[in-house]
């Protein structure tokens, strides 16, 4: 009665099937089987256990067909495909199936699933609960998400690591009752499995459940983010455009006319690039931002039109990299930038200019010690540096004369 009327109301419903249909009719006393057939017809969101989700496919199944499938074909089924087939079967929007230490199967609108495995906690002290703080993630979840039922896969994967997290907090305390700390260990287990998910199920949304936080797994997770967002904001035409016109313009100068240059961790990102382009095809000198005015601008042409600097600026208005550059535009040389500020006035000397903007939820430590824009640099320039290798056609046999020491020289 109170599903249906939940119903009419308009509200979300959701049906915890924590133990299989033959105890509930027998030992529990808890109804019979079209009573469960009801709320399972009436559920919007549906959290049976494995064993359950079992008993439950088999009902449904033999009230539709009157046959009931043979048990070990459904036990073969795994967590996930047993999800689906409970989805398919039962018309919910969403199943989150559990599996104790197996983890969670959760499948959602159009389809879309993902297998998270269980939160690794140092000892499980009391599991009793664990089911119902399960739920309670899952309900928080939906909550977090303004109260709308996750329809990406990302969001599945965020519903999955709060409920699961929540019910491996739970069985680290006796009795499964919440502590003053409970609610920052949740938030500390989702993170900690969030890191060791395969990379393309690590995005999640920016809520503090997700990214929080200033440790060892915070910061990793903060560059993940970084490369996430980097990696999305180079997918139209005009961020390609801007790709194919920088790495054209270090294509056309001529051998030994390449500078890259910069200031701080910046300019230590532009003398990795300068090495890097040097032994895989395109000499490249570096020479620090505040050089150029002591003298190093002799190592430019002065009307020649065919250098080109690279120049590397997080803020894209750090004076000395400014400076530089109007100083080589005014010799003739080309300014080529990697930017953390797009429209920032670097961009507006080069000819070509690759930016970045770092996440919401990638927010550096100290006011902006730089870290995650030093990813975003870094990646920025590897990604530049394939394409120049791939363009000119470079050779392992080439890299191997430019690179004979070492144990990669060995190796080549």
């Amino acid at each position: 009665a109170l599903l249906t009327e939940a119903k009419k109301c308009g509200s979300l419903t959701v049906l915890d099937v924590d133990v299989s249909p033959s105890v509930c009719f027998n030992e529990a006393l808890l109804g019979n089987e079209e009573e469960l057939l009801r709320c399972v017809e009436l559920a919007d969101v549906l959290k049976p256990t494995r064993h359950a989700a079992q008993d439950l496919l088999a009902l449904l199944l033999k009230s539709r067909t009157g046959v009931s499938p043979p048990s070990k074909e459904l036990a073969s089924l795994s967590s996930l495909e047993l999800a689906k087939r409970l989805q398919e079967v039962t018309g919910a929007t969403l199943v989150a199936l559990t599996a104790g230490s197996d983890g969670c199967a959760v499948v959602g609108a159009g389809g879309k699933s993902v297998a998270v495995p269980a939160c690794s906690i140092p000892q499980a002290v009391d599991a009793t609960g664990a089911g119902d703080a399960f739920l309670g993630g899952t309900i928080a979840a939906i909550v977090k998400n303004s109260g709308q039922l996750p329809k990406t896969e990302s969001e599945l994967v965020d519903l999955a690591l709060l409920a699961n997290a929540a019910g491996a907090a739970c069985c680290e305390v006796l009795g499964g009752l919440p502590t003053p700390s409970s609610s920052a260990r949740v938030e500390e287990l989702v993170q900690t499995s969030r890191a060791s998910l395969p990379l393309h199920l690590r995005g999640g949304a920016s809520q503090s459940f997700a990214v929080g936080g200033e440790g060892f797994a915070a910061s990793m997770q903060k560059d993940v983010a970084t490369l996430q967002a980097l990696v999305a904001s180079y997918s139209g035409k005009e961020q390609q455009a801007a790709v194919e016109a920088f790495v054209q313009r270090l294509r056309q100068s001529p051998p030994g006319r390449v500078f890259a240059t910069g200031i701080g961790k910046s300019g230590v990102v532009a003398r990795r690039l300068a090495a890097s382009l040097t032994s895989t095809g395109t000499p490249c000198q570096f020479v620090h931002a505040s050089e150029w005015a002591h003298g190093d601008l002799g190592a430019t042409v002065d009307g020649d039109v065919g250098s080109v600097v690279v120049a590397l600026s997080h803020s894209g208005s750090t004076a000395e990299v400014l400076r530089a550059c109007q100083l080589l535009r005014e010799r003739g040389s080309d300014i080529v930038a990697i930017t953390g500020k797009a429209g920032s006035p670097l961009e507006a000397l080069a000819t070509a200019c690759l930016s970045y903007q770092l996440p919401s939820e990638a927010e550096e430590p100290l006011g902006g010690a730089p870290t995650c824009s030093i990813v975003a640099m870094e990646a920025l320039t590897n990604a530049v540096l394939h394409e120049l290798i791939t363009h000119s056609h470079f050779t392992q046999a080439q890299f191997k004369v430019n690179h004979p020491g070492g144990a990669l020289g060995e190796v080549l």
